[in-house]
């Protein structure tokens, strides 16, 4: 009974490693805003406890959506030991409504659509030191762009992440005329069933084709004992978020690009989601997305097809 019993606590254990932070985090806020105005410590109080509580969060200039974690985050034991939590009360479930609809939360990252993903790439080797870094970034951002990826699909959280989540050597494989990706896992593939994604070249222009440029980085790429990464420095070391991010502010200012700050690591993505529009194709058909698991993404003579856009404005959406 005893495996039994822990093997139970091992299934029921799902939720992501941050999730589980974010939850800790509003335990500690919760314990704070108790302290604060001398309230009865307890996990769950009473629902105007709560309500006030979400009425300080706002306060403290806490956004909606951080606000809905934080309660789902204290609701959570009473759920998981099957008790009644007042998070489900509708005083509450109002007033999370009306701090969305009040307070509607903008994206403030600005799109990388494909003229400025052309500007940068081109201007990387005036601003890396090296013959390997202008390889390095201009194939990550590319890929990036074309395969929509999310940034924590292809680098690492810091130099010495040994975790094969990003992508791998392994998990692509170039041919002539297109590029074949296996993304093992993603934010919307907690459980890891994997998506398939193939990439046709790019005829409109080489100088930004994935197939291509991916191919000339792969030849570069030194062969590290131990480093599978797909995307590595010179020194066998992995390209990680935070290299990734403060590398696209470099080009985007050299280029005067407006507004530089709010050029990010997912621009790239929401750059590629912003396509489809242009080409013509409604935001019904963009709405109807494919299967996630295996999907076949191709890109055209233009650029990529319809079908690419089906699914991928789902598998962009956050």
């Amino acid at each position: 009974m005893d495996s039994i019993t822990e093997e139970s606590a091992r299934l029921f254990d799902s939720l992501a490693g941050n999730t589980w932070k974010s939850y800790s985090r509003a335990r500690s806020v919760l314990d704070s805003f108790q302290l604060l105005y001398t309230l009865d410590k307890v996990c769950q109080g009473p629902v105007e406890q709560l309500v006030q509580f979400i009425a300080y969060l706002f306060l403290k200039h806490f956004s909606p959506a951080t606000v809905r974690l934080y309660i789902s985050g204290i609701s959570f034991p009473h759920k998981e030991h099957n008790l009644e939590y007042t998070a489900k009360n509708f005083v509450v479930s109002k007033m999370l409504e009306g701090l969305h609809k009040n307070h509607p939360q903008r994206d403030n990252r600005a799109p990388v659509p494909l003229p400025l993903l052309r500007q940068i790439t081109d201007a990387l080797p005036s601003i890396c030191s090296s013959t390997h870094e202008p390889l390095l970034f201009k194939s990550s951002f590319i890929l990036a762009f074309f395969a929509m990826l999310r940034v924590s699909e292809f680098t690492t959280k810091n130099k010495s992440d040994s975790s094969t989540e990003a992508l791998q050597l392994s998990d692509v494989v170039v041919s002539d005329c297109q590029l074949k990706i296996n993304i093992k896992k993603s934010k919307t593939d907690q459980r890891g069933y994997s998506t398939f994604i193939v990439i046709n070249k790019y005829r409109d222009n080489a100088s930004i084709c994935p197939v291509l440029t991916l191919k000339k980085y792969l030849a570069a790429r030194p062969a590290v004992s131990g480093c599978n990464h797909l995307f590595m420095h010179f020194d066998g070391s992995p390209l990680t978020r935070y290299q990734l991010s403060a590398m696209l502010r470099k080009p985007v200012n050299f280029c005067n690009i407006p507004n530089p700050s709010l050029s990010k690591s997912h621009s790239f993505k929401i750059g590629a989601a912003t396509e489809p529009s242009k080409r013509g194709i409604n935001d019904e058909a963009i709405k109807n997305g494919e299967d996630g698991r295996q999907v076949h993404l191709s890109v055209t003579s233009g650029f990529l097809g319809e079908n690419y856009f089906k699914f991928q404005f789902l598998y962009m959406y956050i």
